[in-house]
């Protein structure tokens, strides 16, 4: 657990918008927690706690990870309060931060923990503005590792009403990769039959990240 317990903070932190070092204060008191851990510093009990925390608080709309086994939240927790939008400084930040703990873990071989900082990163990347579409393009080039050409070409190219909306690029090119990242985003310039839903995310994030 105390392998997967830092990609666990790094998901809940992305996901309310708080950098991880603040999650680890919320969680035990010290912004240095959460690297603490991934050195081996805090005992497995100190762990333990840490995980009940995250689960008493876990928001009701971020899934908990499949492969981490979940304590039983305490009844009657409180509620969490929501969310305050990322800026984008701290949005691409986010990115670049769940990104290097992703290669990390995959160096290690940790994939479980990997899949974690992966969701994360995806998290603040395909996360839309209040008109629909995506909030940050720059993030999401990071997130996807193109460079910003590529988001202005698949605007210009593939936007609804334009002539080449229900053409398929070429599988696996960066416009293709763009292209399903916008569309599972559900930016409202690609929406169409089969695409944009929110059930097409995960798929679209492994694809992207592929």
């Amino acid at each position: 657990m105390t392998t997967l317990l830092p990609a666990l903070g790094a998901l809940y932190a992305s996901h309310r918008n708080l950098a991880l070092s603040t999650v680890g204060r919320l969680v035990a008191g010290h912004g240095s927690f959460f690297q603490r851990v991934s050195e081996g510093r805090v005992t497995l009990r100190r762990a333990a706690q840490a995980v009940q925390w995250l689960s008493d608080h876990w928001p009701s709309d971020l899934s908990w990870p499949d492969d981490i086994p979940r304590p039983e939240p305490a009844a009657g927790g409180p509620a969490e309060p929501p969310a305050a939008p990322l800026t984008r400084t701290a949005r691409r930040r986010a990115v670049l931060d769940a990104r290097s703990r992703m290669r990390e873990a995959a160096d290690r071989s940790a994939w479980d923990a990997a899949k974690i900082h992966e969701r994360a990163m995806f998290e603040a990347a395909l996360a839309l503005r209040g008109d629909g579409k995506i909030a940050d393009p720059e993030a999401l080039c990071e997130a996807l590792q193109v460079p910003r050409f590529v988001y202005d070409d698949v605007v210009r190219r593939y936007s609804r009403g334009r002539r080449n909306a229900s053409r398929v690029p070429r599988r696996g090119s960066r416009v293709a990769r763009m292209l399903q990242a916008l569309r599972s985003a559900g930016d409202v310039r690609f929406a169409s039959a089969g695409w944009g839903e929110a059930s097409a995310a995960a798929r679209t994030v492994r694809e992207a990240a592929s």
